[in-house]
């Protein structure tokens, strides 16, 4: 499976309760291209997320960039956190987890359908097209969305740096047992 942005952009455009994100965003800021790479929420922000290899649903194969910009959003996100397991063979897990007033999920990566994961790009992609908006139109509010920006950066990669640590000194005690 391969992220196709512009059909992502589409099915925001065509969602009722979503595309007002895309019509100010191209009327605010500007038209939406072929490549998420080239919005300023990506380069500011998205990209600036470290990531990690973890496994994916039997179904679905993700291409590398596909994985790692699914990761990165999945961390950028507001409304949703990841962490990641570290399994005794040694095979990294992602989880997101998402909560409201009412209830807190738990989902582990490797159960969801590739229609899921369509449908979290979908997501992840409105947040940041929302977020951008609000920080272009609210000075105050473009203040407090930088702030977490980058308290999540911070944290996230930190959080990858030990993930990574803890992989290799793993793998180096499975190797001289």
């Amino acid at each position: 499976m391969k992220f196709d942005f512009l059909q992502t952009i589409e099915k925001i455009r065509n969602t009722a309760s979503k595309r007002r994100a895309v019509q100010e965003y191209e009327k605010i800021l500007k038209p939406i291209s072929e490549d998420v790479t080239s919005l300023d929420f990506y380069q500011n922000y998205v990209s600036k997320l470290k990531t990690i290899t973890f496994e994916f649903p039997d179904s679905v194969t993700l291409d590398a960039f596909s994985a790692e910009l699914f990761l990165q959003l999945a961390a950028a996100s507001f409304s949703s956190k990841c962490e990641l397991k570290l399994s005794v063979d040694l095979k990294m897990f992602l989880y997101i987890s998402t909560s409201s007033d009412r209830s807190s999920t738990k989902r582990s990566f490797v159960k969801l359908s590739e229609e899921k994961i369509q449908a979290l790009f979908e997501i992840y992609i409105h947040e940041q097209l929302e977020l951008e908006l609000i920080a272009h139109t609210d000075f105050e509010e473009k203040l407090k969305i930088l702030e977490k920006q980058d308290i999540i950066i911070e944290n996230w990669n930190n959080y990858i740096l030990r993930m990574q640590a803890n992989k290799m000194v793993e793998a180096f005690c499975a190797d001289n047992m």
